[in-house]
């Protein structure tokens, strides 16, 4: 199976299946296939932020399609259960209707409600994990659906306690938000965002921000895309199927001819010139999948 078409590097990644799972009992019994067969297991959500390595031919990759999304209103906050195959804009469109000011601020992210959940998406200072209150999982050793708070999670900017648990497969998750008053209108809010957004960054053929921001430094220093633009990488650098993107340059975009090897390449090109020359160590914010020495 080629999983071109479902990333958005759009590389030819060829794995051993692919499967499109609605429910838990779905998913356990291709978890228990895998592990018959000894074959890896990758969650793909939206193919947004990943790395895929062409040879996946010891992978099953499944993606959850499971999008029910509920909500409980009370005196002072609303309760909200989404499913892990749910789409980040689409949960943004659906508390727009709810009047919910903070979850405005996801417009026009990518993915889905796992993936993001996982990597603990944000805009700004805006973070997923600001509003999560309860974390479903189904552990793939066990075999037996999980629920966590998000106190245990962890939840940083760079890391949680998921990322320690690959056996921790996210079904669903629980969402708190509490009610506001005085809320402008939430659609034009949306509309500012896309279209800061849509200028600011590539639409496609994109992981978003390749590596982390520096969170140790302040103001526009702390942004590794000023650092990579300070650090003249353009002019050093010889692109063929990757490039910089013109407005951010922590974004690497690509043509669709483009393979995993030169994304890697460019990546450590830049990883190696922001250490000799400006002394910061620089973390990728991608996930590499199907690598020898995976990143994260």
């Amino acid at each position: 199976m080629n999983l071109k078409k479902y990333n958005w590097f759009k590389i030819d990644a060829i794995c051993h299946s692919y499967y499109e799972i609605n429910n838990v009992k779905e998913l356990e019994e291709i978890v228990i296939k895998a592990q018959q067969m000894n074959l890896k297991i990758f969650i793909l959500g939206d193919g947004s932020n990943v790395l895929l390595n062409e040879n996946l031919n010891n992978y099953i990759v499944i993606k959850l399609i499971n999008k029910d999304i509920f909500y409980i209103e009370y005196k002072d906050h609303y309760m909200m259960s989404v499913d892990a195959g749910y789409q980040i804009d689409e949960l943004v469109k659906f508390g727009i209707k709810l009047n919910i000011p903070q979850i405005v601020n996801f417009s026009g992210i990518p993915g889905t409600i796992g993936g993001a959940t996982v990597m603990n998406i944000h805009y700004k200072n805006f973070f997923l994990s600001d509003f999560i209150d309860q974390i479903t999982v189904f552990d793939t050793i066990k075999k037996e659906i999980l629920t966590f708070n998000s106190d245990e999670i962890k939840f940083t900017y760079k890391h949680n306690f998921l990322k320690e648990k690959p056996n921790y497969i996210v079904i669903s998750i629980f969402l708190k938000f509490k009610k506001e008053n005085n809320v402008e209108n939430l659609n034009i809010t949306r509309k500012k965002i896309l279209e800061a957004r849509n200028k600011r960054y590539p639409s496609n053929n994109t992981c978003g921000c390749f590596f982390y921001n520096l969170d140790n430094l302040n103001g526009k220093q702390k942004s590794t895309g000023y650092q990579i633009e300070k650090a003249n990488i353009e002019s050093q650098y010889k692109f063929t199927n990757v490039f910089l993107h013109s407005t951010h340059k922590n974004m690497f975009v690509t043509n669709n001819k483009c393979s995993s090897s030169e994304i890697i390449s460019l990546a450590n090109f830049i990883k190696k010139t922001i250490k000799k020359e400006l002394g910061y160590t620089l973390i990728p914010e991608c996930r590499f999948i199907g690598f020898k020495d995976e990143e994260n």
